[in-house]
């Protein structure tokens, strides 16, 4: 590897690039949703804080870097063409099946794309008329839907591949700057990449009477779950991806002049993720070496100087503040709490976590029994069961998409050490069981796809909630769906607040 210009060129289109991608989705929520008289400064502070962002990340810093040759300009464009193919078979844009979360997802998009911004809408809820606003983490599709708005929900939805496919790609190529070098495996290992859910599931065919045929749904095997990476784009896509592309973003930082502006823009995508990215970003912080003693006075000013930037004081405050005065009022929200029943609670983690992410936990010990981040991750992973944000196991799912994607680039690394072998092969094996997983996520998108192309309704694993059955026997709507009523977004907890009770929809939000 040589110190050429051009990866460092690389380094910061991708750097930069990355930023802009998280900051348009804010920047356009400031500009439609918000008064004027108060969007209008605010904006101008945004664009400000993002082109300080971007000229942090061209200042030329010490380190080794790598020219591109041709055939890793190739690998670049492989890569490219395997993510357009990955995000095409997740269902986003709806060209082909989409399991049962896009069912609410295309109701959202549809309803940015029909209506003024903010979506507000007098509605009768349990009888009395209430004032209620979208109130959901929208900022993954407001670049597709403001095109929508100006075409077409046709090409709103193509938009939406697009806009997805390019924050994976910036992931990737951030991934490839974390190594220092541009392969394609390791995008392979990411869309394979998963806990060892198969056991648990083979497990529950005896004990619960689950059943195994390709294409299963085998994640939710028990009352927790860890989402694989297939199955966080095929089924969250909205919420997933900023977080991946922002928790790389933090990684490749070389100070902490941008980390606050990066959390502060990804709320608006990812609220329980964000979640998981504060102790990262916390670590990366206070782990700087500024050549001063660690817990000095020295240190401490170092770090505030390195911390204490335009872009992230205005930037990230005004982002991550307003961000949160808007999603405080989602009904759901509210309902924060812990385990009720201690002892069967306890049960069911120990059996949770001894299936799905000990055997990762023993063997990458090995690999890297002196890197803090390892037990950060495993302190994470054994935490995240403990918590509930909303009605479901919401928390536990999405909190843990950054350790997930750090346990991912601990595997990374250790496949990359030539030694030991047999505790590599030992990795490779686990990582193959785990691949079992996505590998379902792809069989049914593939097997349901040929269903509908052949009109048929004989799916392969179509989940329909409870909730979705009550509502299809009602509308006499059957099998698959693509959208829901609009009503039961305006309506639902998890989508909407009573905007009357909210200081964003009250003092802030245009009218």
């Amino acid at each position: 590897m040589s110190e050429k210009k051009e990866l460092l060129e690389f380094k910061r289109v991708v750097n930069s690039s990355a930023i802009i991608y998280l900051g348009l989705p804010f920047c356009l929520f400031l500009l439609f949703w918000v008064r004027p008289v108060i969007a209008i400064p605010l904006f101008l502070i945004m664009c400000i804080s993002i082109i300080k962002a971007i000229h942090n990340e061209k200042k030329q810093e010490e380190g080794q870097h790598y020219s591109l040759s041709k055939n890793e300009w190739y690998k670049l464009l492989i890569a490219w063409c395997v993510i357009i193919v990955w995000v095409y078979l997740s269902g986003i844009g709806g060209f082909v099946f989409q399991n049962t979360d896009h069912i609410w997802r295309n109701t959202i998009f549809n309803i940015l794309v029909k209506y003024d911004w903010p979506v507000v809408t007098k509605l009768s809820v349990d009888g009395v008329t209430e004032t209620r606003g979208l109130v959901y983490y929208i900022g993954f599709w407001l670049p597709a839907a403001l095109i929508g708005k100006l075409t077409s929900i046709g090409i709103g939805n193509i938009f939406q591949l697009i806009w997805a496919s390019l924050g994976i790609f910036l992931f990737y190529c951030g991934v490839c700057i974390y190594r220092k070098k541009i392969e394609i495996w390791p995008l392979l290992l990411f869309i394979f990449f998963s806990t060892i859910d198969i056991v648990g599931w083979v497990l529950g065919v005896f004990c619960w009477g689950h059943k195994l045929t390709l294409g299963t749904h085998i994640d939710c095997w028990y009352k927790f779950e860890y989402s694989c990476i297939t199955k966080q784009l095929f089924w969250v896509f909205n919420q997933a991806m900023p977080a991946w592309l922002c928790f790389l973003a933090v990684l490749n930082s070389r100070n902490n002049r941008n980390i606050v502006l990066l959390l502060g823009l990804v709320l608006i995508c990812s609220p329980l993720p964000f979640i998981g990215l504060l102790p990262y970003a916390v670590y990366v912080c206070l782990s700087r070496k500024y050549g001063e003693k660690f817990i000095s006075l020295d240190y401490f000013k170092a770090l505030f100087k390195d911390t204490f930037t335009f872009q992230n004081f205005f930037g990230g405050g005004i982002s991550g503040i307003l961000t949160f005065l808007y999603l405080m009022n989602n009904d759901s929200g509210q309902a924060i709490g812990a385990p009720n029943n201690t002892t069967r609670f306890l049960n069911d983690y120990l059996l949770f976590i001894a299936l799905e992410v000990l055997a990762f936990i023993i063997i990458l010990f090995f690999f890297h029994k002196k890197n803090y981040m390892y037990y950060l991750t495993c302190m994470l992973l054994l935490l995240f069961p403990f918590g509930r944000i909303g009605n479901g196991g919401d928390f536990c799912m999405r909190a843990s998409i950054p350790a997930l994607i750090m346990l991912y680039l601990l595997c990374l690394e250790a496949l990359d050490n030539p030694k030991p072998k047999l505790l590599k092969f030992a990795l490779i094996f686990i990582l193959c069981i785990g691949a079992i997983t996505p590998i379902n996520e792809f069989a049914r998108t593939i097997i349901n796809t040929a269903a509908i192309k052949k009109g048929s309704s004989d799916f392969v694993d179509y989940i329909i909630f409870k909730d979705v059955i009550i509502l299809q026997n009602k509308l006499g709507v059957y099998g698959y769906m693509k959208e829901l009523p609009e009503e039961m977004i305006m309506t639902g907890g998890n989508f909407s607040g009573n905007a009357e009770k909210s200081l964003f929809f009250k003092y802030f939000a245009k009218r």
